[in-house]
């Protein structure tokens, strides 16, 4: 299983594949203020490369049941991240028109983006007058669509990933697909669940200390101040993964040592 999930990287370029797997077991580490949007044109195969990203968490959650998508309410998307706490949430296909839609849209995304961003739900008032306890999103947003969420502000709460037409390798996608549907996927995520129960607070301490070694590095290029943590998250949950696939004997200590610099890689060439 741990095989057939490591095959996801050589679907598409390492830019976009990497931070995508790397998302997947990032978000089943907890709480995380990132959010990762799949940029592409129709046709480009973005919502099945995120419904493989998906299928770690359910063989049934393929392209055509995705759990979240554009066309849902705010209030829908809200309640949904809020409840797929520590486990990756797709939203497939923010698609503006042109039309007298798009502001709604546009707000749709806003509240889903600054919300998982800032760790905020929206503060209620019941019928009785009482204040409810806000929906705080929990889960990891991958989101998808032809188009991404205008703002500065907004952007600088997701990682990008563009993909362009023709860079998905359809034969290995039809095998991750194959492996998807068999259950492979969802049988790694959850040894490495099992994995994390027995050495959570410890696993816990590794990663923000992690974190923190990563972000205060000085890329070599301009940046929004976001930006280190958000690779630095990707780069030191991928890096705990490894570390399971080692120990489970999915990876040998020469392949953990390269999956880890090919990672690095490609959370630079994404970020620049």
């Amino acid at each position: 299983a741990i095989r057939a999930g490591l095959r996801f990287l050589c679907v598409a370029p390492d830019r976009i594949s990497c931070p995508l797997l790397a998302a997947v077991y990032r978000a089943a580490l907890g709480k995380v203020d990132i959010s990762l949007f799949l940029a592409g044109p129709s046709g480009s195969f973005k919502t099945a490369l995120a419904s493989l990203c998906q299928q770690h968490f359910g063989a049934a959650m393929d392209a055509k049941a995705l759990p979240a998508h554009f066309d849902s309410t705010a209030n829908a998307l809200e309640a949904l991240a809020f409840t797929a706490k520590d486990a990756l949430l797709v939203v497939d296909d923010f698609v503006p028109t042109g039309g007298t839609g798009d502001g709604e849209l546009q707000g749709t995304a806003e509240r889903l983006f600054r919300g998982a961003g800032n760790h905020q739900g929206r503060s209620r008032m019941s019928g009785s007058g009482r204040l409810r306890t806000p929906q705080t999103p929990r889960a990891l947003v991958l989101a998808t669509g032809e188009e991404v969420p205008r703002g500065q502000s907004l952007r600088a709460r997701m990682l990008i990933v563009e993909l362009r037409t023709a860079e998905v390798d359809r034969a290995l996608l039809t095998q991750c697909q194959s492996a998807a549907r068999q259950g492979q996927l969802a049988v790694a995520m959850a040894a490495f669940l099992c994995w994390i129960a027995g050495q959570y607070e410890q696993l816990q301490r590794r990663l923000q200390t992690r974190v923190r070694e990563l972000r205060n590095r000085v890329l070599p290029f301009v940046s929004h101040a976001r930006l280190p943590a958000a690779l630095a998250e990707l780069q030191s949950g991928w890096e705990i993964w490894l570390q399971f696939a080692l120990e489970a004997g999915g990876i040998g200590s020469g392949e953990q040592v390269e999956l880890a610099h090919r990672m690095s890689r490609a959370l630079g060439e994404l970020a620049a």
